[in-house]
Protein backbone atom coordinates (compact mmCIF):
# COMPACT_ATOMS: atom_id res chain seq x y z
CA UNK A 1 0.00 0.00 0.00
CA UNK A 2 1.29 3.28 -0.87
CA UNK A 3 0.83 5.38 2.28
CA UNK A 4 0.64 9.19 0.33
CA UNK A 5 -2.95 10.37 0.93
CA UNK A 6 -4.02 7.68 2.82
CA UNK A 7 -6.40 8.20 6.02
CA UNK A 8 -4.87 7.03 9.37
CA UNK A 9 -6.07 6.76 12.56
CA UNK A 10 -4.31 6.15 15.43
CA UNK A 11 -5.74 5.45 18.69
CA UNK A 12 -3.50 6.96 21.67
CA UNK A 13 -1.31 9.06 19.34
CA UNK A 14 -0.65 11.39 22.67
CA UNK A 15 1.81 8.72 24.11
CA UNK A 16 5.26 8.24 23.38
CA UNK A 17 4.28 5.57 20.68
CA UNK A 18 1.20 6.54 19.38
CA UNK A 19 3.13 10.02 18.81
CA UNK A 20 5.79 8.02 17.04
CA UNK A 21 3.77 6.41 14.69
CA UNK A 22 1.80 9.66 13.82
CA UNK A 23 4.83 11.13 12.88
CA UNK A 24 5.91 8.22 10.69
CA UNK A 25 2.63 8.47 8.76
CA UNK A 26 3.08 12.19 8.45
CA UNK A 27 6.42 11.44 6.62
CA UNK A 28 4.73 9.13 4.48
CA UNK A 29 2.18 12.07 3.46
CA UNK A 30 -1.02 10.35 4.90
CA UNK A 31 -3.75 12.30 6.43
CA UNK A 32 -4.20 11.75 10.30
CA UNK A 33 -6.96 11.16 12.82
CA UNK A 34 -5.55 11.69 16.17
CA UNK A 35 -7.11 9.91 18.95
CA UNK A 36 -6.33 10.96 22.89
CA UNK A 37 -8.36 9.88 25.98
CA UNK A 38 -9.20 14.07 26.62
CA UNK A 39 -8.80 15.88 23.38
CA UNK A 40 -6.46 18.09 25.11
CA UNK A 41 -3.33 15.48 25.73
CA UNK A 42 -2.64 15.05 21.83
CA UNK A 43 -2.86 18.59 21.00
CA UNK A 44 0.60 19.07 20.98
CA UNK A 45 1.16 16.16 18.20
CA UNK A 46 -1.49 17.93 15.99
CA UNK A 47 0.07 21.18 16.42
CA UNK A 48 3.55 19.50 15.88
CA UNK A 49 2.09 18.05 12.53
CA UNK A 50 -1.11 19.73 11.58
CA UNK A 51 -0.19 22.02 8.79
CA UNK A 52 -0.74 22.72 4.83
CA UNK A 53 1.51 19.72 4.06
CA UNK A 54 -0.65 17.42 6.55
CA UNK A 55 -4.00 17.25 6.25
CA UNK A 56 -5.36 16.12 10.07
CA UNK A 57 -7.95 16.65 12.72
CA UNK A 58 -8.22 15.17 16.26
CA UNK A 59 -10.75 13.17 18.06
CA UNK A 60 -11.45 12.56 21.80
CA UNK A 61 -13.01 9.33 22.92
CA UNK A 62 -13.07 7.74 26.46
CA UNK A 63 -12.75 3.70 26.16
CA UNK A 64 -13.42 3.10 29.19
CA UNK A 65 -17.44 4.35 28.22
CA UNK A 66 -17.30 2.64 25.40
CA UNK A 67 -20.14 4.50 23.56
CA UNK A 68 -18.26 7.08 23.19
CA UNK A 69 -16.59 4.95 20.63
CA UNK A 70 -19.10 5.78 18.49
CA UNK A 71 -19.19 8.74 18.84
CA UNK A 72 -15.97 9.58 17.99
CA UNK A 73 -16.51 7.92 14.26
CA UNK A 74 -19.48 10.19 13.90
CA UNK A 75 -16.97 13.13 14.49
CA UNK A 76 -14.24 11.40 12.27
CA UNK A 77 -17.39 10.69 9.20
CA UNK A 78 -17.75 14.94 9.22
CA UNK A 79 -14.15 15.14 7.64
CA UNK A 80 -13.15 11.99 5.90
CA UNK A 81 -15.97 9.90 4.18
CA UNK A 82 -13.34 6.67 4.27
CA UNK A 83 -10.77 5.29 6.06
CA UNK A 84 -7.73 3.33 4.93
CA UNK A 85 -5.35 2.34 8.16
CA UNK A 86 -6.29 2.18 12.13
CA UNK A 87 -3.53 1.40 14.34
CA UNK A 88 -4.82 0.41 17.74
CA UNK A 89 -2.69 2.06 20.53
CA UNK A 90 -4.24 2.74 23.22
CA UNK A 91 -3.62 0.83 26.38
CA UNK A 92 -3.14 0.86 30.14
CA UNK A 93 -1.48 -1.05 32.67
CA UNK A 94 -2.85 -1.26 36.15
CA UNK A 95 -1.47 -2.87 39.25
CA UNK A 96 -3.53 -4.87 41.92
CA UNK A 97 -3.43 -6.20 45.34
CA UNK A 98 -5.10 -9.05 44.48
CA UNK A 99 -4.25 -9.59 40.55
CA UNK A 100 -7.17 -12.42 40.73
CA UNK A 101 -9.99 -10.30 40.92
CA UNK A 102 -12.05 -9.44 38.12
CA UNK A 103 -13.61 -6.81 39.02
CA UNK A 104 -10.47 -4.98 38.64
CA UNK A 105 -9.88 -6.24 35.57
CA UNK A 106 -12.50 -4.44 33.88
CA UNK A 107 -10.97 -1.16 32.97
CA UNK A 108 -7.81 -2.77 31.28
CA UNK A 109 -10.54 -4.95 29.18
CA UNK A 110 -12.44 -1.81 28.49
CA UNK A 111 -9.47 -0.16 27.13
CA UNK A 112 -6.34 -2.89 25.88
CA UNK A 113 -9.69 -5.49 24.28
CA UNK A 114 -13.22 -3.74 23.79
CA UNK A 115 -11.59 -0.54 22.62
CA UNK A 116 -9.66 -2.03 20.28
CA UNK A 117 -12.91 -4.59 18.86
CA UNK A 118 -14.85 -1.65 18.96
CA UNK A 119 -13.05 0.72 17.22
CA UNK A 120 -11.94 -2.15 14.85
CA UNK A 121 -15.65 -2.52 13.93
CA UNK A 122 -16.53 1.25 13.41
CA UNK A 123 -13.60 1.17 11.42
CA UNK A 124 -15.09 -1.31 9.10
CA UNK A 125 -17.61 0.65 8.18
CA UNK A 126 -14.91 3.16 6.53
CA UNK A 127 -12.90 0.95 4.96
CA UNK A 128 -15.01 0.33 1.03
CA UNK A 129 -11.48 0.15 -0.45
CA UNK A 130 -10.06 -2.26 1.93
CA UNK A 131 -7.74 -1.24 4.27
CA UNK A 132 -5.06 -2.45 7.56
CA UNK A 133 -6.13 -2.59 11.09
CA UNK A 134 -2.70 -2.82 13.14
CA UNK A 135 -3.12 -3.86 17.08
CA UNK A 136 -0.24 -2.72 19.34
CA UNK A 137 -0.55 -5.84 21.88
CA UNK A 138 2.76 -6.44 24.03
CA UNK A 139 5.00 -9.14 24.99
CA UNK A 140 2.86 -9.48 28.09
CA UNK A 141 0.60 -11.44 25.72
CA UNK A 142 3.15 -13.80 24.03
CA UNK A 143 2.94 -17.69 24.92
CA UNK A 144 5.85 -18.60 27.23
CA UNK A 145 6.12 -15.34 28.67
CA UNK A 146 5.12 -14.75 32.40
CA UNK A 147 4.77 -11.36 33.00
CA UNK A 148 4.51 -8.98 36.67
CA UNK A 149 2.22 -11.22 38.45
CA UNK A 150 0.10 -8.17 39.85
CA UNK A 151 0.02 -7.09 36.45
CA UNK A 152 -2.36 -10.34 35.14
CA UNK A 153 -5.35 -8.71 33.33
CA UNK A 154 -2.51 -6.37 31.61
CA UNK A 155 -1.14 -9.68 30.47
CA UNK A 156 -4.54 -10.92 29.63
CA UNK A 157 -5.58 -8.47 27.72
CA UNK A 158 -2.93 -8.52 25.43
CA UNK A 159 -3.04 -12.22 24.33
CA UNK A 160 -6.66 -11.49 23.64
CA UNK A 161 -5.66 -9.03 21.65
CA UNK A 162 -3.09 -10.93 19.36
CA UNK A 163 -5.92 -13.88 19.50
CA UNK A 164 -8.51 -11.62 18.47
CA UNK A 165 -5.97 -10.38 15.10
CA UNK A 166 -5.57 -13.50 14.42
CA UNK A 167 -8.86 -14.36 14.02
CA UNK A 168 -10.06 -11.19 12.47
CA UNK A 169 -7.71 -11.22 9.84
CA UNK A 170 -8.83 -14.81 8.37
CA UNK A 171 -12.20 -13.42 8.37
CA UNK A 172 -11.43 -10.15 6.62
CA UNK A 173 -8.90 -11.89 4.13
CA UNK A 174 -8.25 -10.72 1.26
CA UNK A 175 -10.04 -7.40 1.47
CA UNK A 176 -8.27 -6.40 5.03
CA UNK A 177 -5.04 -6.90 6.95
CA UNK A 178 -4.91 -7.57 10.45
CA UNK A 179 -1.65 -7.41 12.35
CA UNK A 180 -0.49 -7.66 15.78
CA UNK A 181 2.84 -5.70 17.00
CA UNK A 182 4.19 -6.73 20.42
CA UNK A 183 7.21 -4.23 21.93
CA UNK A 184 9.38 -4.89 24.37
CA UNK A 185 10.88 -2.58 26.99
CA UNK A 186 10.01 1.00 24.84
CA UNK A 187 11.63 4.03 25.99
CA UNK A 188 8.86 6.29 26.36
CA UNK A 189 8.03 8.80 28.97
CA UNK A 190 6.24 6.81 31.32
CA UNK A 191 10.13 5.40 32.29
CA UNK A 192 11.01 9.05 33.33
CA UNK A 193 9.80 8.13 36.63
CA UNK A 194 12.83 4.94 36.88
CA UNK A 195 16.05 6.21 38.19
CA UNK A 196 19.03 5.57 35.76
CA UNK A 197 20.06 2.70 37.84
CA UNK A 198 16.60 0.82 37.70
CA UNK A 199 16.59 1.56 33.52
CA UNK A 200 19.91 -0.10 33.66
CA UNK A 201 18.66 -2.89 35.12
CA UNK A 202 15.86 -3.04 33.11
CA UNK A 203 18.61 -3.35 30.28
CA UNK A 204 20.63 -5.89 31.63
CA UNK A 205 17.60 -8.16 30.79
CA UNK A 206 17.64 -7.62 26.93
CA UNK A 207 20.48 -9.47 24.62
CA UNK A 208 20.53 -6.17 22.93
CA UNK A 209 21.24 -4.22 25.86
CA UNK A 210 19.33 -1.68 24.95
CA UNK A 211 15.50 -0.39 25.07
CA UNK A 212 13.57 -0.24 22.39
CA UNK A 213 13.33 3.16 20.71
CA UNK A 214 9.69 4.73 19.86
CA UNK A 215 10.55 4.95 16.26
CA UNK A 216 11.38 1.76 15.75
CA UNK A 217 7.75 0.67 16.62
CA UNK A 218 6.61 3.31 14.16
CA UNK A 219 8.92 1.89 11.93
CA UNK A 220 7.23 -1.43 12.26
CA UNK A 221 3.50 -0.15 11.95
CA UNK A 222 4.41 1.92 8.75
CA UNK A 223 6.21 -1.40 7.33
CA UNK A 224 3.31 -3.74 7.67
CA UNK A 225 0.76 -0.79 6.31
CA UNK A 226 3.16 -0.81 3.25
CA UNK A 227 3.86 -4.49 2.83
CA UNK A 228 0.43 -6.22 0.99
CA UNK A 229 1.92 -10.01 2.12
CA UNK A 230 1.77 -9.49 5.55
CA UNK A 231 -1.36 -10.50 7.94
CA UNK A 232 -2.60 -12.63 10.34
CA UNK A 233 0.75 -12.24 12.42
CA UNK A 234 2.17 -11.26 15.38
CA UNK A 235 5.65 -8.97 15.09
CA UNK A 236 7.97 -8.80 18.42
CA UNK A 237 9.88 -5.87 18.11
CA UNK A 238 11.67 -6.46 22.04
CA UNK A 239 15.73 -6.25 21.29
CA UNK A 240 15.50 -9.93 22.15
CA UNK A 241 13.77 -9.57 25.16
CA UNK A 242 11.63 -12.66 25.31
CA UNK A 243 14.75 -15.50 23.23
CA UNK A 244 15.04 -18.30 26.09
CA UNK A 245 18.92 -19.25 26.70
CA UNK A 246 19.21 -23.33 27.50
CA UNK A 247 22.64 -24.07 28.89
Amino acid sequence: MRLRGKVVLITGASGGIGGAIARRFARRGAKLILHSRDGASVEEVKKELCDKKVDCMSVAADFRKLKEIAAMFEEIRKKFSSLDIIVNVSGVERVYADPLDTHEWKEVFNVNLFGAVECSREALKMMNGGGVIINISSIAGKPGVAYFGDSLSYSISKAALNTFSENLAIMLAPRIRVVSISPGYTLTPMWNWSSDKEKEGYENQVPLRRFVMPGEIAQAVVAVAENDAITGTNIVVDAGLTLKEIR
